[in-house]
């Protein structure tokens, strides 16, 4: 019996192969998004979440349209679940299913809502003005084009947002006044096509309690009338004089009816012909702030010269961070600083760079009386504000950083 064998070429194996194995069939999927009222709507800050079927991750995501309509290129064969945000809220969803080679979908986009922010003191009724007020969504992915400035009654500009129509959807809005003091206030929901007015209380007064500045000449010691003849000037962050304060017998000026907010203090000592500033203080008044500091500063007196213009960026980051180390310190228990760390009045010693370290500071040289206030402290001899101070002077002198 004879057995045939029949050979068939490979194009035709080729041909007789599903063409789905080498790769599937997409068609073309046109969404077009229109208004509430029909019209075709601005697809800037659009996103379009697509999802396979019934996956919960999406199968696509496009972060930014080229137009619209828009076309996107989608394999045929499935249902597909199409989302659309706008300015990262939640707009609408579609269904469709993508059987033949083009199908169209149409999304309608909610109207704009507005709001007007009133922002006022925590008296709930003085208006804080010239404060930056900035909206941002909820998951900080947008943010109003232009920030406002909140004018002599408080009110911002008028906001145009996008609604909020699911309930983890909203807005926060950002309330600043100074440096490191601001105010964040939320939820912020928005209605579609509806105009709201919201007044937002802020946690400060709307005076600040009076401010002591002690003026020191050495880490435990205030300057005296034999030292000089001092007057402490206080600054806004616009470099206008606010005020200004004699340094009385006690090393201390005094200032009240301040409204909070960043401010500069410039120690002068009027016998200086040169008029060059003795020392030098940023200070944010919150609220609560009461007292400041303010240590001669030898190495910054060439750009304290209180006739020139001058840029407080580098003054700040050398002058604010002993006023944060300052007030770390206070809150910190004598316990946690001294007796966590083996340190009690019975030690011999006490590590120069172990006490440093430990307390996060760091320095490639330290005095001698440094360890000693600290065993002083642990000894009862001078109180944690000495000490403190201590460590305020060796940062504002260059010592450790």
């Amino acid at each position: 019996m004879e057995i045939g064998i029949k050979i068939i070429p490979v194009f035709i194996l080729i041909l007789l192969i599903p063409l789905t194995s080498y790769g599937q069939q997409t068609g073309t999927l046109e969404i077009d998004l229109k208004s509430a009222g029909g019209e075709m709507t601005d697809y800037h800050g659009m996103v379009l979440k697509i999802y396979q079927d019934n996956q919960k991750i999406p199968f696509k995501t496009i972060d930014s349209l080229s137009g619209n309509p828009y076309k996107v290129s989608l394999p045929i064969g499935y249902q597909y679940k199409v989302e659309v945000y706008a300015s990262s809220m939640y707009a609408n969803v579609g269904y469709v299913n993508l059987q033949d080679n083009n199908e169209k979908l149409g999304l309608v986009i909610p109207n704009s809502g507005s709001v007007l922010f009133t922002a006022v003191y925590n008296d709930n009724t003085t208006p804080v003005n010239n404060a930056t007020v900035i909206v941002k969504s909820c998951n900080g992915a947008y943010q109003y084009w232009t920030p406002s400035t909140t004018d002599e009654g408080g009110n911002t500009i008028r906001f145009w947002l996008q609604p909020t129509i699911t309930n983890d959807d909203h807005y926060i809005v950002n309330i600043s006044i100074a440096n490191n003091l601001s105010y964040s206030y939320s939820p912020v929901n928005i209605l579609p096509g509806t105009s709201n007015n919201i007044k937002i209380v802020t946690p400060w007064p709307p005076v600040a309690p009076p401010l002591v500045a002690a003026v020191y000449k050495s880490p435990l010691q205030k300057v005296s009338k034999s030292d000089g003849d001092f007057v402490v000037q206080l600054y806004d962050n616009n470099e206008n004089k606010v005020s200004e304060s004699k340094v009385d017998v006690r090393g201390e000026a005094y200032f009240s009816n301040l409204k909070v907010g960043s401010y500069i203090l410039r120690t002068i000592d009027l016998n200086d012909d040169n008029n060059v500033a003795w020392g030098v203080a940023n200070i944010v008044l919150d609220g609560k702030q009461t007292s400041v500091q303010i240590f001669k500063n030898q190495t910054n007196n060439k750009i304290l010269n209180r006739t020139q213009n001058v840029s407080y960026s580098n003054e700040a980051s050398v002058v604010t961070n002993p006023v944060t180390i300052s007030q770390n310190l206070q809150t910190v228990t004598p316990d946690l600083l001294f007796d966590i760390k083996g340190w009690n009045s019975n030690s011999a010693t006490i590590s120069d760079s172990k006490l440093l370290s430990d307390i996060g500071i760091k320095a490639n040289h330290i005095p001698s009386w440094i360890t000693n206030n600290a065993k002083w402290v642990i000894d009862g001899k001078i109180t944690r504000q000495d000490f403190v101070n201590a460590i305020m002077y060796l940062h504002t002198s260059g010592i450790i950083k």
